[in-house]
């Protein structure tokens, strides 16, 4: 049994994905699996739809096996989205890890993921970003002097994150672990967010027009199940999340806010202040914005400020110590493969990793917070942030939804 990976967010999952899906099928991949963001996503908002929808859409539409990113890993930076969902990858015994980029030529990316790693990188980064300049233009000016070219191909986010998950292989090879190759397939259709192109629309464009729209450019299955789902009210609705993540952060002490992740380098003090002195969340994000910190890193730590997540401890240096695949898997912070659902040939893809994966796997969160350390905190964490998201949908639900999940099937789609 062949199997190809897929690290996403399904946020919706549309006509691209799809395509994505067969190719890897039409490719003679037996198993097509994908770990997913769950209710919160990397770009550091709630998701439109809740994992539930979003993970059945993949089922009923080429995706054999969904698992769930754990929350803090999925609205994490690049890096962290990358190492954890590369872990994921690895865990689950993928043959190949499949992404979709602006410059699909693994050559160059692993030169690209090379000049990243040279031992002059970090020199040269420090220096451009003494002059003030973003990280990422930063990180982009400091390769491009030692990989000529490797700015243009760092300008693009899908390449970006490319590089990311070359990188957390090639770290969870060292760290004695069996990593699946690397498969880039063209990004087709719209950029992330233009207008729709190919008959695909990206993601992020669909999430700013009505449902009816979305019928041309996701799939008929995946439509009907959206359908009912904003019927029902199990949508987000964007003026309570504005409501209670400001409660929220009013609530949290300039400590609270100092131990979330990405706080350092006096930007907590930053959001301290932004917080008291103005009333809507973009206010919050423009008043701490900078040249040097992006909306997107802003927005992550107000997220993760709101949902008192406190960072991660370890990092990229745990990651590059690690000695074993468990290892690699926690300083990834993957403590565990939670299941979101299955076809037939998912489950066969499930017993083997029964036997084989290095951290746990369950569809059950309850069972995984039963496992006691970093599982156990992992697991009450995504408890307590699905609990916020149910208040915040159009239809609110009450506490304890996570821990009733159903394991999705096929044929209960149907």
């Amino acid at each position: 049994m062949s199997t190809a990976f897929i690290i996403a967010e399904y946020h919706p999952f549309h006509n691209g994905h799809a395509h994505m899906a067969a190719q890897l099928h039409a490719a003679g991949y037996d198993t097509v699996a994908a770990v997913m963001s769950g209710n919160f996503v990397q770009r550091g908002t709630p998701a439109l739809l809740p994992q539930q929808v979003r993970a059945a859409a993949a089922l009923a539409c080429g995706v054999d096996l969904v698992l769930q990113l754990p929350c803090r890993t999925a609205a994490a930076s690049a890096g962290r989205f990358a190492a954890a969902g590369a872990a994921a990858a690895v865990a689950a015994g993928a043959d190949v890890l499949a992404f979709g980029a602006e410059t699909p030529d693994t050559a160059a990316l692993r030169t690209v993921t090379a000049a990243l790693r040279n031992e002059r990188f970090s020199a040269l980064l420090r220096e451009a970003l003494d002059t003030g300049v973003p990280f990422h233009t930063a990180r982009a000016a400091a390769a491009e002097t030692l990989c000529p070219g490797a700015a243009a191909l760092l300008a693009t986010p899908n390449n970006i994150l490319a590089v990311e998950y070359i990188a957390a292989l090639e770290a969870m090879s060292a760290a004695g672990c069996r990593v699946p190759e690397v498969l880039p397939l063209p990004r087709l259709g719209a950029a992330h967010d233009g207008a729709p192109a190919q008959g695909i629309a990206s993601a992020s464009w669909l999430r700013g027009q009505p449902l009816p729209v979305w019928r041309e450019y996701v799939p008929q299955a995946a439509f009907s199940l959206y359908e009912k789902a904003f019927a029902a009210g199990q949508v987000l609705d964007l003026a309570r999340w504005e409501l209670l993540a400001q409660a929220l952060l009013r609530s949290r002490s300039r400590e609270q806010l100092a131990a979330a992740p990405d706080a350092a380098e006096g930007l907590d003090a930053l959001l301290y202040s932004a917080i008291r002195e103005n009333t809507s969340l973009e206010a919050i994000c423009a008043a701490v914005k900078s040249k040097r910190y992006t909306l997107s890193r802003v927005r992550r730590l107000v997220l993760a400020a709101a949902l008192g997540w406190s960072a991660p401890e370890t990092g990229a240096a745990a990651f590059t110590a690690a000695k074993s695949p468990a290892e690699a898997c926690l300083a990834a912070d993957l403590p565990y493969l939670r299941v979101l659902g299955a076809n037939t040939a998912g489950k066969r893809m499930l017993s083997a990793m029964a036997q084989t994966a290095p951290i746990p796997v369950s569809p059950s969160l309850a069972a995984l917070e039963r496992l006691g350390g970093a599982a156990a905190q992992a697991a009450r964490r995504e408890a307590a942030a699905a609990d916020l998201y149910a208040l915040c949908l159009r239809q609110p639900q009450p506490c304890g939804q996570e821990y009733r999940l159903p394991f999705l099937t096929d044929t209960a789609l149907r």
